[in-house]
């Protein structure tokens, strides 16, 4: 099967998916065709006292979990303490000058199959923010698989969010997009780039990076990777 037909398996399966543990069943299967073994989603938010629509999801080796837990590892963390500064994907193997602690965490992980991966962080108005792992056993690894990996990552916490009656303070019931606006997200959807959906529509490039860009500002979302996602779900353009 090829890349693109997995993301669009997932997304039909996500927006089905009437429990948890279906959800995540359906996420490895996903992740395991890029051969990634491992991923989890959780909140960034007081581990003492965590918010009540907090999400703490952790498909990771028992044994690494219970050793992360009882270190409280999660205070050196260094991509812990990258995604609470970004809002772009951050690929472990590019991680540089960590502390000893964290240098000494990172290669602890590796022991338990936690080799190399994608972490990337999920801001969505109303929603405690989030921070998404997805890691494997391999050392070298197709980067180019990780756009694919970002926009999975989006369709999982959307979907989590409905499945656990989990509301953004946002409604987007009224929110309208134009004709042009949802031809160039129904294109971006497809993965394509600016350039090839200004050839396919028959417009500029900047113009089509100007729909893109209002779009995102009418959802508040900072990644196109977001607002395409959320555009789906919330009905407004078909995947």
């Amino acid at each position: 099967m090829r890349d693109f037909e997995v993301v669009q398996k997932f997304v039909t399966d996500s927006l089905r998916a009437t429990s948890s543990e279906g959800l995540i069943s359906y996420f490895e299967g996903t992740i395991a065709h890029f051969g990634f073994t491992n991923f989890c989603c959780l909140s960034l938010t007081d581990f003492n006292n965590p918010d009540p629509n907090s999400l703490d999801i952790v498909e990771l080796p028992t044994e690494w979990m219970d050793r992360y837990l009882r270190k409280e590892y999660h205070k050196a963390d260094i991509i812990m303490e990258k995604m609470a500064l970004t809002l772009t994907p951050v690929e472990w193997s590019t991680l540089s000058s960590p502390t000893k602690k964290q240098a000494q965490i990172l290669n602890e992980a590796v022991d338990f199959g936690l080799v190399n991966g994608i972490s990337l962080p999920i801001f969505v108005p109303g929603i405690c923010p989030t921070t998404f792992s997805i890691s494997g056993e391999e050392e070298d690894i197709d980067t180019n698989c990780f756009p694919i990996l970002h926009m999975l990552a989006m369709y999982f916490h959307e979907a989590i969010l409905r499945i656990r009656s989990i509301k953004s303070a946002t409604s987007y019931v009224d929110l309208e997009l134009t004709a042009r606006e949802k031809e160039c997200l129904h294109w971006v959807a497809a993965g394509k780039s600016d350039s090839v959906i200004a050839d396919i529509l028959d417009i500029s490039k900047n113009t089509v990076h100007f729909h893109i860009e209002n779009v995102k500002r009418k959802f508040n979302l900072p990644t196109r990777v977001q607002t395409v996602v959320k555009a789906i779900y919330s009905g407004k353009i078909m995947p």
